[in-house]
């Protein structure tokens, strides 16, 4: 009754109510499509995801339970410093990617997607920054018709609006001399997205990752041509700036996919989104809106071309409902919030709807599995993370006790 019509299989864990009963999952659905784990914190979220990846090294078998071999490629946005720890000296191969070592250049944005990264208006902003953009990408990189540096932006934004104020005589051709009145009106309309501008290039850690560095391949293309099979982001930032980060980020997995998927040895790219409700999050769009807007596409659009996403948020219910929607499997861990229970139990079929009175007492380690990759719906013991991600629970009483 818990067996699965696959190729393979990864035991995941064992079932709750027998524990000789061994809970497996479809490897092909819960990795080649997008999963959800969902819990409160300090439920055991982190060492669940440690356990699966390691399980592909260690569990991962065929129909005929022979063990196979396996050489994955998986990102992880590590926003709490967490999962270091849990690959440290294993099987896998790792590299940590620290925050000043990400190389997200901007100039692979599209015009529309300048527009929305610099919050420009479509009535006067946008057409004056495409103007902007043309200009300093023809006379910056001739080599490479993209390029350009994201400082000049605004020098050649003042450029336009200044040489657009120049008055004109009376054959209507512009004259040395400037009408103040028309500057003024230029630079009013214009001062959100010159704001906007000002404030990217002045944060030291943002500008360095998304500025132009002539010769330099981005990070994306160093992950897809690198032999590593793990790699750890660090992903800390501040919420203006992790928006950024994320938006850029998904553009460039998005444009790989599409642009190299045919020619590239990677068939399959795994993203694990930790915390994700910081940065994919239905209730501030409007203010943190670009990330939101890329993973959605990731979310959608990903998986024809080998894209995955594993979605993990202590609060489900602010997640976007777009993204939530394209998930197939869940892990659900211990989760008290009333909104966040309502939304699992609309996730749950009508048949398994009774579960989701466990789900408040769930104990750590333990959750409820339902989705395309489980054989059943079931409370499952997730197997042992071994070595565990750096999450454990502080010990307060311990860190007070005074030593004699």
């Amino acid at each position: 009754m818990v067996s699965i019509n696959s190729s393979y299989e990864l035991p995941i864990g064992t079932s709750y109510e027998d524990n000789q009963l061994e809970i497996s999952a479809n490897p092909d659905i819960l990795f080649g499509k997008h999963m959800g784990v969902f819990g409160n914190t300090g439920t055991g979220k982190s060492s669940t995801i440690a356990s699966l990846i390691q399980g592909l090294k260690r569990r991962l078998q065929d129909k005929n339970c022979n063990q196979v071999s396996i050489k994955p490629k998986i990102i992880i946005f590590d926003s709490n410093d967490e999962y270091e720890q849990a690959f440290k000296g294993t099987e896998f191969s790792v590299r940590k990617i620290k925050k000043e070592e990400l190389y997200l250049p901007h100039y692979h944005l599209s015009f529309t997607e300048y527009f929305r990264f610099l919050g420009a208006s479509l009535g006067v902003q946008a057409p004056i920054l495409k103007n902007c953009i043309k200009s300093l990408r023809e006379k910056t990189y001739p080599e490479n018709e993209e390029m350009f540096q994201f400082s000049d932006l605004q020098e050649e934004i003042n450029r336009w609006l200044w040489n657009n104020a120049r008055k004109k005589d009376k054959n209507g051709n512009f004259t040395g001399e400037f009408d103040n009145f028309k500057a003024n009106q230029w630079f009013n309309w214009c001062s959100t997205m010159m704001n906007r501008i000002q404030t990217i290039t002045d944060d030291p850690r943002v500008n360095h990752i998304i500025e132009c560095r002539d010769g330099e391949k981005n990070t994306i293309e160093k992950i897809v041509e690198s032999d590593k099979e793990i790699f750890i982001i660090e992903a800390d930032f501040e919420k203006d700036e992790l928006d950024i980060v994320m938006f850029l980020f998904s553009k460039l997995v998005y444009k790989w996919a599409i642009g190299n998927r045919k020619s590239s040895d990677i068939d399959s790219l795994v993203i694990l989104f930790e915390e994700a409700h910081r940065y994919i999050n239905e209730q501030e769009q409007e203010e943190f809106k670009l990330g939101t807007y890329y993973i959605e596409r990731l979310a959608r659009e990903g998986r024809k071309f080998g894209i995955s996403l594993i979605v993990s948020s202590q609060r489900p219910s602010e997640l976007t409902k777009s993204i939530v929607s394209q998930c197939n499997s869940f892990i659900v861990h211990r989760i008290t919030n009333k909104l966040d229970l309502e939304f699992i139990n609309r996730n749950l079929s009508s048949n398994n709807q009774d579960l989701i009175k466990f789900v408040p007492g769930l104990e750590k380690q333990y959750a409820i599995v339902f989705g395309e990759a489980f054989g059943y719906t079931d409370i499952v013991k997730i197997a042992d993370a071994a070595p565990v991600p750096n999450s454990e629970d502080p010990e307060v009483i311990g860190s007070w006790i005074v030593k004699e």
